[in-house]
């Protein structure tokens, strides 16, 4: 790498430094993905300080140029936005002058670098059971496309104990089903070639349990629940919330705090400016409880976003202690939450620390095209761009074997939860524990005992990666996704309701007498207004890799809809892996999100209001053709065509989310199953024929 500085130039030889490794990777002698000469090599070339060259590296690294993991040499990411801009106009431009000396027209020219780069994607989620793995490759007509799919089981617990080695086996069993040729020798071919190879590798996780976390803040309803939301953000589980307020000693904190064994602590606390003495209390209770790791005896990653004024204590009681980063305030004041550099910051640590502890890992992390996200992390990501660029709210459901997390971009504010021990096979039992026997077998078509219940649950946890392999079997874990739905959306619910809580009611507004909530939360409803969601959609195995019409069964009743709400499912678990791409290539992670990955199963309708059943409820006008739907109905229109037009003129006792009696306009998605309106009363508390009954109409099919 030839870098030249001027000692007797006026600029400072750290800011030559990054100019020249600029110029390098604008004029391709440095490419993306090589790395550069370690600190000490690069200082002894220039024959300059040490800390010269450090100061030159963290300001790439800052800009978004250089990526440094630690241990490792720095690697080339790529050029700062503003830069990158102005040298490809320039770039593109001389190249344009040339082609049209040869003929070509500026169409020809666009059509053919669309063809020919990044020509293949591939994209891995290493689970906690299964490693999964996805190809997008472009078509002959220039398009990214999916291409295919593969899973097989986790490695990193089995007798292999490399995740690396199921990896390799998931790629080969995509190798297999698309033709497409992507490892040599076990290695995987980048860039790609005319048939064989792929441009980018990316990835998420969630082996090994997962990112989990402790949250450690100073008011319950205040610091602390931003730090929750901080780190459900990054994609944790969340252990434990401790406050100075939630009603534990400090000598019952530091007893629970022993006995948990979290991947990363995050600890915050006071606003900006603020007193320190609740920082000190809460790092003194830390640094006494001697907390421990799940992989043995190293320092325990612990993130600082409190107030800054709480630094240098946190620096002299904890960093001897806990492998110590800092960040900026999550909950600068009152009223505002800060949480993205918190976020961004246990994402790094995620990858650098947590990762790389499981055999195998260490290879991955030395072949992806960018940083490793925690899976529910990457869906978050994913759904908040989404939610930049359109003006929609909506609903997704994740549901796993352990866990079901539930995103919602609700007025352009994205919050996730977790319900842990609510899962389809590991939480099985916990799960039919919280909801009781009679609301499973309420969704069966045949009755089930408690016995046969019972061997249903033990069977599925026995084997848990296990398909269902009778009708029994599939109609019981139907039962149970349905209640899995309702459970985490109401967890989801309060979550959503203590934002807005927060937000609405500050310290400042009770000393100028504002102390008056909204009256949605008098009637205790939640912020979540149903009215409002315009797009449902279900992710996890059981919505995924599932008939579309049991799919669409469990979405419609596990939500229970109102006003018009579009249902989607995601195609083959793909949320995770665009996640990636999408930050670091937006505008395709989002085309590849609505083009490849939603899958529209039908748009429903249902108006709130009372009335008796038989009662006109709305007319529901498509194209001009009306229908009068009424209290009880529950109908399927089938639709010839992928987009409408619909009205829904409701009664004056119904709401379609304009308020009574409003007409409400919207153009639609059909998917697979149409238009339904769907008015049956609520609760629903089915009869066994009614179940069967439901599903003929979903389907179309009377032999279901």
């Amino acid at each position: 790498m030839n870098i030249k500085i001027d000692t007797n130039s006026h600029i400072p030889l750290y800011q030559q430094i990054i100019d020249r490794i600029i110029s390098l990777i604008a004029s391709g002698r440095l490419r993306v993905g090589e790395k550069l000469p370690s600190i000490r090599k690069l200082s002894s070339m220039l024959t300059v300080n040490p800390a010269t060259v450090v100061r030159a590296y963290r300001g790439l690294e800052d800009i978004g140029v250089l990526y440094t993991r630690k241990g490792k040499r720095s690697k080339v990411v790529g050029l700062p936005p503003s830069i990158k801009e102005e040298r490809l106009v320039k770039l593109y431009r001389d190249f344009l002058v040339e082609a049209e000396k040869v003929g070509y027209t500026e169409k020809e020219v666009i059509n053919t670098v669309s063809n020919n780069s990044l020509n293949a994607i591939l994209a891995l989620d290493v689970g906690s059971t299964t490693t999964k793995a996805i190809l997008f490759k472009r078509d002959s007509s220039g398009k990214m496309i999916f291409s295919g799919f593969n899973q097989t089981k986790t490695t990193v617990e089995t007798q292999a104990e490399d995740v690396w080695v199921g990896v390799i086996e998931s790629i080969k069993g995509l190798e297999d089903k698309t033709g497409w040729k992507m490892l040599k020798n076990n290695e995987i071919r980048i860039p790609s070639s005319v048939d064989h190879g792929v441009d980018m590798l990316i990835a998420t996780s969630s082996a090994g349990g997962g990112l989990q976390m402790v949250t450690v803040g100073l008011v319950t309803f205040y610091t602390a629940e931003s730090s929750k939301r901080t780190a459900l953000g990054a994609g944790a589980i969340v252990m434990d919330v401790f406050a100075i307020d939630d009603e534990r000693t400090t000598f019952e904190k530091i007893m629970e705090l022993r006995e948990l064994r979290p991947d990363i602590i995050l600890l915050s606390g006071g606003i900006e400016g603020g007193a320190i003495s609740g920082v000190v209390q809460l790092g003194e209770t830390l640094a006494a409880s001697e907390i421990k790791g799940k992989f043995g005896e190293y320092k325990i990653p612990l993130v600082y976003a409190g107030n800054s004024n709480g630094k240098e204590f946190i620096k002299r009681a904890l960093k001897d202690r806990f492998d110590l980063s800092i960040t900026e305030n999550i909950r600068p004041t009152m009223d505002n939450e800060n949480l993205s550099p918190a976020r961004g910051e246990i994402m790094r640590i995620f990858m650098e620390h947590v990762m790389k502890r499981a055999p195998g890992y260490e290879k991955l992390l030395d072949w992806v095209s960018a940083p490793v996200l925690p899976t529910p992390g990457a869906i978050f990501e994913l759904l908040k761009k989404y939610s930049e660029h359109n003006d929609k709210n909506l609903l997704a459901f994740d549901v796993g074997g352990a866990t079901t997390d539930v995103f919602s971009s609700y007025n352009k504010t994205v919050i996730r939860t977790v319900s842990a021990n609510i899962g389809m096979s590991y939480s099985l039992l916990q799960t039919i524990e919280r909801v009781g026997l009679k609301n499973i077998t309420k969704w069966t078509p045949e009755e089930l005992n408690e016995g046969e219940l019972e061997n249903l649950a033990a069977n599925k946890m026995i084997m848990p990666t296990s398909l269902p392999s009778s009708e029994l079997e599939m109609d019981f874990e139907i039962a149970v996704a349905k209640e899995i739905l309702a459970l985490a959306l109401e967890d989801h619910k309060e979550l959503a309701m203590k934002e807005l809580e927060d937000d609405t009611v500050t310290f400042e507004s009770l000393l100028k007498g504002e102390d008056q909530k909204p009256k949605e939360w008098n009637t205790g409803r939640s912020e979540l207004n149903p009215l409002m969601i315009d797009m449902v959609i279900g992710s996890g195995g059981i919505l995924s890799h599932q008939e579309r019409k049991k799919t669409l069964e469990i979405l419609i009743d596990g939500f229970e809809s109102k006003g018009i709400t579009e249902f989607y499912v995601d195609s083959v678990f793909m949320m995770p892996h665009l996640g990636v791409l999408t930050s670091i290539n937006p505008a395709l992670g989002l085309e590849l999100f609505e083009r490849e990955c939603l899958v529209p199963l039908a748009t429903v309708v249902s108006t709130i209001g009372k009335d008796r059943i038989g009662k006109h409820a709305f007319t529901l006008n498509i194209d001009g053709n009306e229908r009068n739907i009424m209290v009880g109905d529950f109908i399927r229109i089938p639709i010839d065509k992928d987009i409408v037009e619909i009205e829904v003129l409701p009664s004056k006792r119904f709401d379609a989310g304009y308020g009574k009696g409003i007409a409400v306009k919207r153009v639609v998605k059909c998917g697979q199953f149409g238009i339904i309106c769907d008015m049956r009363i609520r609760p629903l508390n089915p009869t066994h024929e009614k179940i069967m009954e439901w599903r003929t109409i979903i389907s179309g099919d009377k032999n279901v």
